[in-house]
């Protein structure tokens, strides 16, 4: 099997159960052996194709004479012929094409192997014209960025045109591979100088030091120092949560959706491993995740639970230290890394969310100690879910008083989109 095969048979994958594409991908890449590059070739076209889907099928409707939705089949493989010749500047068009015709035939069948032919070398020859800017520029973001018409004009809602512009696209720009040094372990000296020495270029993080990028690797869950836990993957946004929340040595603290596990170790880290850390999730196989995180990177103080955060625990309330509310939310700071998020939200995700954040962040604030810190986070960027719940949630307890929020966004700081708010009892 080679790269375009694979990446066919993971969207089909993605398809028709839903899957999210990390998932499908790394399911397909466990059982086939590629070589490095046809790797890499398959990993660009199926998270490609989910990127810019919107784009793609436009172009494929455009040039198609069919009223009805193209063969499911053939229209992934016109997908990834058309990503290839779009926006892939070392593959020819010529050879795009042929191999997306090989492939069709394949797993298509004659006929529809000379619809992608059609489609494909029409748009060689006339391409598509896309909405003109200034006179439909909803639809303009929407195609050129590849989102659905919703979700951008959500954003416009509470940002202005160029800064859903300039967010649209960092969106479909790759992230960097991060990782979280395990001080408990090693130093980031020590680490950088190991992974180094193994061939990959590292630098610094932006505003965590524990944080270090690293290019080159790629399967970093097979490297010894990872086993070893000599570092977490995790991103610098999320490393600056921790670090806002303040953790102190032989403190009590509780992370109310801990898993899996990347916030809740890093707090236990900056804490020397000394004290108490509650973190629980409400599923079973995530309280594993945690459990199985801990015991890699060698962190003792990490106490995973199984527990429904929308339900109050009588017997946390006023003792905790400090308390981390890393929310569920629509998740779009982290659209880059998860593009499935663009296909797989709906408009009405929002407002069954920001009644799951405010339940979960009254019931969080009960276990603080007084003079205790409440954290709240999301990687999101819709004030609703971030500002306006911070704002209502103050409204409606007066014995908290905001200390300090932090915004982050993908084009403005490099980093996922994340919101983070301090709380303080009084």
């Amino acid at each position: 099997m080679d790269a375009r095969e694979l990446a066919f048979k993971v969207l089909m994958d993605i398809e028709k159960n839903r899957s999210y594409a990390d998932i499908a991908l790394k399911k397909y890449l466990n059982k086939t052996p590629l070589d490095p590059r046809d790797r890499a070739l398959a990993t660009e076209l199926v998270y490609g194709v989910v990127e810019r889907r919107n784009t793609l099928d436009y172009v494929i409707s455009s040039l198609s004479s069919k009223r009805s939705k193209p063969d499911i089949r053939a229209l992934n493989v016109l997908r990834m012929g058309l990503y290839q010749i779009m926006y892939l500047d070392k593959i020819p068009p010529s050879a795009a094409c042929d191999q997306a015709v090989e492939l069709a035939k394949k797993h298509c069948g004659i006929g529809l192997s000379k619809f992608v032919n059609a489609i494909i070398r029409s748009y060689l020859r006339n391409g598509v014209e896309f909405p003109e800017e200034s006179l439909q520029p909803v639809k303009y973001l929407a195609l050129k960025y590849s989102h659905p018409e919703w979700m951008v004009e959500r954003f416009l809602k509470d940002y202005d045109y160029q800064f859903v512009r300039d967010f649209l696209d960092a969106n479909n720009r790759k992230a960097e591979t991060c990782i979280r040094v395990n001080t408990l372990k090693t130093s980031d000296e020590e680490l950088t100088a190991i992974l180094e020495n193994e061939g990959f270029e590292t630098k610094r993080g932006k505003y965590a030091a524990e944080a270090i990028y690293v290019h080159g690797v790629k399967r970093i869950d097979k490297l010894n120092s990872y086993k070893d836990g000599l570092f977490h993957v995790q991103g610098e946004s999320s490393m600056l949560v921790s670090h806002m929340l303040d953790p102190k040595p032989g403190e009590f603290i509780i992370d109310v959706c801990g898993a899996p596990g990347g916030k809740a170790t890093h707090i236990a880290q900056l804490m020397d491993n000394k004290g108490t850390v509650v973190a629980r999730d409400i599923y079973q196989h995530r309280v594993d995740l945690i459990l199985r995180n801990c015991k890699r990177l060698g962190v003792t103080i990490v106490k995973p639970q199984l527990y429904d955060a929308q339900v109050l625990d009588w017997d946390m309330v006023d003792k905790a230290d400090r308390v981390l509310v890393d929310a569920p939310c629509t998740g779009y700071g982290v659209i880059r890394k998860k593009p499935d998020i663009k296909w797989y939200r709906n408009s009405e995700d929002e407002s069954e969310l920001v009644n799951v954040q405010h339940r979960i962040l009254y019931n969080a604030s009960r276990y603080v100690k007084k003079g205790g810190l409440l954290v709240y986070s999301t990687c999101t960027i819709t004030r609703r879910e971030n500002e306006e719940q911070v704002n209502m949630f103050l409204l409606e307890n007066r014995d908290f008083q905001l200390e300090s929020s932090l915004a982050l966004y993908p084009h403005i700081h490099g980093l996922d989109g994340f919101f983070i708010s301090c709380l303080r009892r009084k």
